[in-house]
Order: structure tokens, then C-alpha cells, then sequence
């Protein structure tokens, strides 16, 4: 009865897209920009920011980037759309994925669109990939270049991990709870743990 009943090894792939009904406004605009603006709008998106702290990024800052972009974007179907300072052709001082310097340093930026909600399963894996592409290209980084990946998607994936560890932590202490309060009532350690194997086993 059990094999019969347990959840779709696919699942994952049939998850919705959003949680809201289509006649939302949020859905409804959603709707509007991807037919008019294909899949460069996603639902959700990981953003890759880069950084130096002493000043200006550098001309090798730059093409760290670049690499780091076109290895992103290589690494995903067209669904799932890159934008890097090189998407704009316009001078640096004027590129919307580049900020402008400050005396903290300057930083610019890589957006990921993903055509899943920010808190999926696909959204996850799509950043946790991003995360693997950094962690492998960060030794070969010009000094003092830093990299974070933020944006919903990566809250999202960050959100699910904190709540799963949060829910192992609770697991365990009802488990300890229940067990203390079993040994109280039965004062008999075997007498204590028929229930909570018949709990188990449901």
C-alpha cells in the first residue's frame, strides 16, 4: 500500500511555476512580459556579484567576468537567461550592470532570469550550480576580486536550507521530549519505546 501511494520520483518537474492564481496582478503582469519580452523576464533570479574593495575593478576584473558569464550561460537551456555588463554596449561608466566607483570600491554584476519560482526545486538547483561554477573559478580570481551570489533565487535556496536545518533541530528535540516523558510515565525503557516504534513505523 505504501509503494502505491509514495510521491512521483518526477515530481519536481511538475511543480508550479508560481502559487498564485492566474487572475493575480502579479500573474497577470507576469503573463503580459513574457509574451511581449519572451524568457528574458523570469520569476525569479540569481544575482552574481562582484566587487573590489580598493578601487577601480580592473581590466583583468573584466574579464574574469566575461568568462564567468559566458560559462553561466553555457551551463543552462535558453530558458534561463544571462545578463553581464557585456550585454549592454554601452561605455562602462554608463553600464547599468556596472557601479558606479565609490570610496568602499566598486562592483558590478551577472543577473541569471529563471523561469521558476524562487523558492523551487529548479531555482535551487540553478543556484547551487552557480555556486559550483564560483567555488571552481575562484582560485584562478585576481586579487582582491570578491564574488557573492544573492537575488530571490538565492534567498529562496538559502530560506528552504535554514528551515530544513530548523526542522531537524526540532525533530530531534521532540524526539528527546517524547522519549523523557515516555521514561517518566512507564518507568521501564522497553515499555518506553514500543510507542515510539509504532510511531516510527507509521
Amino acid at each position: 500500500m505504501a509503494i502505491c501511494l509514495k510521491p512521483d520520483e518526477n515530481s519536481a518537474q511538475k511543480e508550479p511555476t508560481s502559487f498564485l492564481p492566474a487572475d493575480t496582478p502579479t500573474r497577470v503582469a507576469v503573463t503580459k512580459l513574457t509574451t511581449h519580452f519572451g524568457h528574458t523576464v523570469g520569476l525569479s533570479e540569481a544575482i552574481v556579484v562582484f566587487k573590489r574593495g580598493d578601487g577601480l575593478l580592473t581590466d583583468n576584473d573584466y574579464l574574469t567576468i566575461r568568462k564567468l558569464a559566458k560559462s553561466i550561460d553555457g551551463s543552462f537551456p535558453d530558458d534561463v537567461v544571462v545578463r553581464s555588463p557585456d550585454s549592454m554596449p554601452v561605455p562602462r561608466q554608463s553600464n547599468p550592470y556596472i557601479a558606479k566607483a565609490t570610496p568602499s570600491g566598486q562592483a558590478a554584476l551577472i543577473k541569471i532570469n529563471i523561469p521558476a519560482n524562487f523558492i523551487s526545486s529548479r531555482s535551487a538547483r540553478i543556484v547551487e550550480h552557480i555556486r559550483s561554477i564560483l567555488d571552481d573559478e575562484k582560485p584562478g580570481f585576481p586579487e582582491g576580486l570578491s564574488v557573492s551570489v544573492t537575488g530571490s533565487s538565492a534567498f529562496g535556496l538559502d530560506y528552504a536550507l535554514a528551515a530544513k536545518k530548523s526542522h531537524l533541530y526540532t525533530f530531534a528535540v521532540t524526539i528527546g521530549a517524547v522519549v523523557l516523558i515516555l521514561l517518566v510515565i512507564y518507568r521501564a525503557p522497553l515499555a518506553a519505546f514500543v510507542p515510539l516504534l509504532a510511531i516510527s513505523a507509521a
